[in-house]
């Protein structure tokens, strides 16, 4: 198997044909592109649970934490709530990296008003980076009920595509603590202290709500495949086709020189903190959001067949299905 998300599928094969549902309490079928799932509490409270991983060094982890939990959440229609860790942590770790690491997360989570609500901690031989498990819980708004809190659940064909913040930011946050010494002997310092700080964009709370107080609309995360893996993850929630322009799709000059420099595509790594949004009402909604100081543009459309196109002046490219995770090639920097 590849390194990265599971290919969409092998889950169908060897994952979804396999569960079954049996708990009416339990409102959702697990299904691709569905981080989240619903479950009835009361005659009318909703409580929303979504499950994720990440890893590297404890100061990566607890960066990458709680966003990473708190976007799904909010893609879903949820509030956030609290969350709960799963840390397995190598045999080298230092009690004072890893007491930074909790600190990074509970700030986190202060600044998300939320709970870090418990979870374990294990220190394993078996592995040589930190790999948390993140559970997000969330509650759905009042007079929501069992839906989405105003999220819908797909994209309709003829809806705009907005994309908030920029391409590639987690992806090349990380790259540049791998390459940085050789990043800055070729280019230069500020740059590299740009990717650096671009954690302080990883949220989407404040993107997701002044979306969702604008009308109902589908919002994707693109935390872990990436623009073009989420367009096409979006797509496939809708069964709908797309096509976007390539040169509308917003990236800062410092992301793309760093992939240049160790030889990956900018669309195709993890961009925490980028937001795909799903709406009738595309240019008033991009407005709404600049108003309130989030950079965002409408990059294509959802369509009623199922190419999915992007368009780079008269080249055409047509997606396909995520496979993995975008690695420098050959592991070195040119």
């Amino acid at each position: 198997m590849k390194i990265g998300k599971l290919k969409e599928s092998i889950l169908d094969r060897s994952v979804f044909k396999q569960i079954h549902k049996r708990n009416d309490n339990v409102l959702c079928k697990p299904k691709a592109g569905l981080g989240y799932q619903q479950i009835q509490t009361g005659p009318d409270t909703y409580m929303t649970v979504t499950v994720n991983t990440v890893e590297g060094t404890p100061f990566q982890a607890g960066a990458l934490a709680v966003p990473r939990a708190v976007n799904s959440l909010v893609c879903s229609g949820a509030v956030p709530a609290g969350i709960m860790l799963s840390l397995t942590v190598p045999e080298e770790t230092q009690e004072p990296e890893f007491r930074k690491m909790i600190h990074r997360i509970e700030s986190d989570c202060q600044a998300e008003n939320i709970d870090l609500a418990g979870g374990h901690t294990q220190v394993s031989p078996g592995v040589s980076r930190v790999i948390a498990g993140v559970t997000g819980l969330g509650v759905m708004r009042p007079g929501t009920g069992a839906g989405r809190g105003g999220a819908s659940a797909a994209p309709r064909a003829g809806q705009s595509i907005i994309m908030t913040k920029w391409a590639g930011m987690s992806g090349a946050w990380l790259l540049e603590q791998e390459y940085h010494e050789a990043f800055v002997n070729k280019y230069n310092y500020d740059i590299a202290a740009a990717i650096a700080g671009m954690d302080q964009y990883f949220s989407v709370t404040r993107e997701a709500a002044a979306a969702l107080a604008e009308e109902a609309c589908f919002l994707y995360d693109l935390s872990e495949s990436g623009v073009f893996g989420g367009l096409w993850e979006a797509a496939q929630a809708g069964h709908t086709g797309l096509w976007v322009d390539l040169k509308a799709i917003p990236i800062r000059q410092e992301v793309v020189e760093l992939c240049d420099f160790v030889d990956v595509n900018p669309y195709k790594i993890p961009s925490m903190g980028a937001l795909l949004i799903a709406s009738e009402h595309g240019d008033r909604l991009v407005q709404t959001l600049k108003s309130q100081g989030i950079p965002a543009a409408v990059i294509g459309q959802f369509t009623q067949d199922n190419d999915r196109i992007v368009m780079n002046d008269d080249e055409v490219r047509y997606l396909e299905p995520p496979s993995g995770l975008e690695l420098p090639k050959g592991g070195q920097a040119r």
